[in-house]
């Protein structure tokens, strides 16, 4: 399962972003069958918590839902249904009377979308229940955040040498040879942004895990205090992780992703009020308090003009 999981992190986005039918296909294809294989090797079972079964309910009752709006149904039905998709099939799906229709206009597409959804619902439930261990966790966080760092580094360079082609090999449209939109193998800024997003709260989580504890030389001189500092086995890793939190937060706002920047911040509060109420890293909030800072000196204020 590894092995899929790792294809999956590294093939969706290098396919440009898995927006394409052909892209989209391979990845459901890896999903489900890693579902089935866990489910031979592991089985499944029921959640034992409420939550979890409260989740499961709603999920399904979403499948149920979108289920129904790609069913047949007869004119009379839908009408009580929708009155509204009745009356668009009438208007401009030359309905045939006495025919059978559906809620949705376009239930193709429905049933595509549907499945897609379906395909990350399977590896969430690989994820959630094959990876318990602290080791196959960081696994996962420390191949997303090198594919965050490898394509933000891709993407700034492909910026600055521009020829016209995605990752300087494949050709795109005239129309988007001179589209600024294009960040590496993404075709919508938007996109990017948000895979950059997803990725930023993982590093600044792994930073806590791996950042030398500030409070542990309390009482000592500040000398002695930063000799400590500076010589902590964690210093070069936190260093490094730290770096890139600045590089995946500076590439996401030189992509003027309006919607990204609101769910990157709205995330930053959830992080750190999640972080705060746990008293095993609440002795760690100086760490967040310059993380904070220098993001804000060394990112926010250059590009505040933009």
């Amino acid at each position: 399962m590894s092995a899929g999981l790792l294809f999956l992190l590294v093939f969706t986005p290098l396919a440009f972003g898995t927006v394409q039918p052909w892209s989209i296909a391979i990845m459901e294809i890896v999903a489900f069958g890693l579902f089935f294989l866990h489910v031979a090797t592991a089985g499944f079972s029921i959640p034992v918590s409420r939550a979890a079964r409260a989740v499961l309910f709603l999920f399904l009752l979403l499948v149920g839902l979108v289920l129904l709006q790609t069913l047949p149904l007869p004119s009379g039905i839908l009408g009580t249904l929708s009155p509204a998709a009745l009356e668009m099939w009438q208007t401009f799906g030359s309905a045939v009377p006495g025919a059978s229709l559906t809620v949705s206009l376009y239930p193709d597409a429905t049933r595509q979308e549907l499945l897609r959804l379906l395909a990350y619902a399977a590896v969430f439930i690989v994820v959630a229940r094959g990876f318990r261990t602290r080791a196959r966790v960081m696994f996962l966080v420390k191949i997303i955040l090198a594919m965050a760092g490898f394509l933000t580094v891709v993407a700034i360079a492909q910026k600055l040498t521009w020829n016209g082609r995605i990752l300087w090999v494949f050709p795109v449209e005239e129309y988007l040879r001179r589209d600024t939109r294009i960040w590496g193998p993404y075709l919508n800024h938007n996109h990017f942004a948000f895979y950059l997003e997803m990725a930023l709260p993982l590093a600044l989580g792994l930073l806590m895990y791996v950042a030398p504890d500030l409070r542990a030389t309390k009482g000592l001189p500040w000398s002695r205090r930063l000799a400590r500092f500076m010589a902590s086995e964690s210093l070069l890793q936190s260093t490094g992780i730290f770096l890139l939190v600045l590089l995946i937060s500076a590439c996401l706002l030189a992509t003027l992703s309006r919607g990204a920047m609101v769910a990157s911040a709205v995330a930053a509060l959830f992080f750190s009020w999640n972080t705060w109420r746990r008293r095993s890293l609440r002795k760690k909030g100086m760490q967040i308090a310059l993380a904070a800072t220098a993001i804000g000196l060394l990112i926010l204020l250059p590009s505040w003009d933009r």
